[in-house]
């Protein structure tokens, strides 16, 4: 195995181990290798990470390095029902450590990425990441509902809308911006997170993709209110959008106006329904 796709951008290193190949950051082989992250699955096994809202996780000790999070990536939507954990596309995880790298690069906060894992399995392969692991963050559903009111939600919404847009400043089109892949720190920062799948533009995204990213965006806050009524207030977003575009009145009056339009009538009886009883 050893294509181009799998060659390591700067500041990192391929390693093969057990059948896996790993894309790990310099300085971090030993470490990494040693708490056994070329498979990510049995890791999770073994020693499952307790974080709120986060999925299936796995948290190892990586000594004067800290604490890093392996993270499998699954695959969602009606084919994720049947080959869940199972990807045809061979690049997956060094795809997401590459746009994470050079987001960052660029000015955007999101995960400090320290490996890519990629192991073939039948007709396809299962990936992993490893990132560094960000102590005490709760993703923007739970801290909503953790500050039901007053200055701290306002204080994380702003935070919110700052990443996101510092993000598509990047040059990133995040194709799941939802409420749980946006992160809060116990500082008050917010990161954004999961750019599984995600695209990198040579330059800041274009409008098209700003809008399609908060319209997804805002039907998860629609999504929850619906399913968790009282969680979410019909000022949330407003006040996302002006931390995300602060002096720019036509942008806001521009997105504003696409979230008025997008009712989400058809989803809004399948989550109503998906509810279940009160």
């Amino acid at each position: 195995m050893t294509s181009a796709w799998l060659e390591p951008p700067p500041g990192f290193t391929r390693v093969e181990r057990a059948g896996a190949v790993l894309v790990v950051r310099d300085g971090l082989a030993d470490a990494l290798v040693a708490a056994g992250i070329d498979d990510p699955e049995a890791l999770v096994a073994r020693s499952p990470a307790p974080l709120v809202g986060r999925g299936r996780l796995a948290r190892v000790d990586l000594g004067a390095a800290g604490r890093a999070i392996v993270r499998p990536l699954l695959r969602g939507g009606l084919l994720g029902k049947l080959v869940r954990r199972v990807s045809f596309d061979r690049a997956r995880a060094l795809s997401e450590l590459r746009v994470s790298a050079e987001a960052a690069a660029r000015g955007a906060v999101v995960l400090d990425v320290l490996a890519a894992v990629t192991r073939p399995t039948g007709l396809g392969w299962r990936h992993g990441l490893v990132t560094r692991e960000v102590e005490g963050a709760v993703d923007l559903a739970h801290a909503l509902a953790a500050f039901p009111a007053g200055r701290e939600r306002r204080r994380a919404l702003r935070a919110a809308g700052a990443a996101v847009r510092r993000l598509h400043d990047a040059g990133v089109d995040h194709v799941d911006l939802n409420l749980k892949n946006v992160l809060l720190r116990p500082d008050g920062q917010a990161l954004v997170i999961d750019l599984d799948r995600c695209r990198l533009g040579p330059g800041p995204a274009p409008a098209h993709v700003r809008e399609g990213n908060l319209l997804r965006l805002l039907r998860s806050w629609t999504k929850l209110g619906v399913q968790a009524p009282g969680r979410t207030r019909p000022g949330d977003p407003l006040a996302l959008l002006l931390a995300y575009a602060p002096d720019d009145r036509a942008l806001r009056r521009r997105l504003v106006a696409a979230g008025r339009a997008a009712r989400f009538g058809c989803r809004r009886v399948v989550w109503r329904l998906s509810r279940g009883p009160a």
